[in-house]
């Protein structure tokens, strides 16, 4: 039914917890995993307004400045696919700009994506430093959005686990279909 399983992330334990559910929607469904962290920085303008308005954006990064923060991210979501367990052939997404224009994007690329997101616990919104896109992704209806309950919560903080799963913890926790 999906072609590719899109799962954001934003360096958290909380976003992670989506990773293992994501890990088994490819599976069943046969298609690819895709892990996206976006090197939050503002776009630049293209074009310049004809009647006055802003003048065109300075990217406040070097390109060697720019190019250092999409390794780092890069070697994040490699982190990510060790700690999981998660196939050499995960793909490892790391685009710079708004984070929501970016994960838009992505999804464009795909014809019948499934976006994978964690939520908290009790909580029926998305854990990513990027609140506010998450919510308006959930609006677009662009994609189907599994939200998976982040982790128990007795957790300690720091990272997840690889054998920790949302969708099979007992006490109640499991993902809901939005």
């Amino acid at each position: 039914m999906f072609d590719a399983v899109l799962v954001p992330l934003d360096g958290s334990r909380e976003a992670e917890g989506a990773v293992p559910s994501a890990m088994e929607e490819a599976a069943r469904h046969g298609c690819p995993l895709v892990l996206i962290r976006v090197v939050p920085r503002p776009e630049t303008a293209e074009v310049r307004v004809p009647h006055g308005g802003p003048a065109r954006w300075r990217q406040p990064w070097s390109p060697v400045e720019t190019r250092a923060a999409v390794d780092s991210v890069l070697g994040y979501l490699r982190e990510v696919v060790l700690r999981h367990g998660l196939a050499h052939d995960t793909e490892l997404v790391a685009p710079v700009g708004d984070p929501f224009g970016q994960v838009e994007q992505e999804i464009a690329r795909r014809s019948r994506p499934l976006v994978v997101l964690a939520c908290e616990r009790g909580i029926g919104s998305p854990v990513l430093s990027a609140d506010e896109p998450m919510r308006r992704l959930l609006l677009t209806e662009k994609a189907s959005v599994l939200r998976i309950q982040g982790p128990p919560e007795d957790a300690t903080p720091g990272r997840l686990p690889a054998d920790h799963h949302p969708m099979t913890e007992p006490g109640g926790a499991g993902a809901a279909w939005v």
